[in-house]
């Protein structure tokens, strides 16, 4: 039988600590699959916009959203390993693609949506994440907040790794053009035709999202989270 190490500090590397070194996982398949068998007519998440907008998804109705966009981000030609970024309000489209994203192993990072064309521009950069996946509005204190123009402004930096923008549009508004391939929300059903949404089971400690610190005094600093661990 494998001897499984539950946690290994490495002392001549500090902060560096492992957990369950050698054991296989993944964050975003275990954060959906076992509660969809187990409840799936169970609810598991309710989104209230601020205009009384309410809409509940059961387990179950999680379970196929998220296994959809799993499998459209794969035809998009997201892998594991890859770093995308999400632009997005607090959601349920942001939610299922966080742990779509993790179930296929790619890694994500989320920059808030009340931060500006640089900050958005900078983390991605640093994170070298060559998808986007924006939201063109959000809404704030009862205004509609244009987050597609921000948008906009960042893609045009030269130095920007960005090749693929997914919007979710929320209005009728035009996207920003984008050199690159643009994806619209609606189309990505279409794409998961014919693509797995099985999740890749990745040793423990792999990469499964990067928070940036808010870099108020210096540059952002990018943690990065694991699958076992977290």
């Amino acid at each position: 039988m494998h001897q499984l190490d539950i946690l290994d500090y490495r002392l001549h590397d500090p902060p560096s600590f492992r957990w369950f070194t050698g054991a296989t996982t993944n964050l975003g398949a275990n954060a959906v699959d076992i509660s969809a068998q187990k409840y799936p007519g169970h609810c598991a998440v309710v989104a209230i916009t601020e205009s009384g907008e309410v809409r509940s998804f059961t387990y179950a109705q999680v379970s196929w959203e998220v296994k959809k966009l799993a499998a459209s981000f794969r035809a998009v030609g997201i892998k594991s390993g890859d770093q995308v970024a999400l632009y997005m309000p607090t959601g349920p489209e942001a939610i299922f693609s966080m742990l779509a994203l993790s179930r296929i192993g790619a890694i994500h990072l989320v920059v808030f949506a009340g931060f500006g064309a640089a900050a958005l521009s900078q983390r991605i950069r640093l994170a070298g994440a060559e998808v986007l996946i924006a939201s063109d509005i959000t809404f704030r204190k009862g205004k509609v907040i244009p987050l597609d123009s921000i948008v906009a402004e960042a893609l045009a930096d030269p130095q920007s790794p960005l090749k693929t923008v997914i919007w979710h549009k929320r209005s009728p508004r035009p996207v920003a053009p984008f050199a690159g391939r643009t994806i619209l929300w609606p189309e990505l059903p279409d794409l998961a035709q014919g693509h797995s949404a099985d999740p890749v089971w990745l040793e423990s400690n792999t990469p499964a999202f990067i928070l940036a610190t808010s870099g108020t005094t210096a540059s952002p600093k990018l943690v990065v989270h694991t699958h076992g661990p977290y």
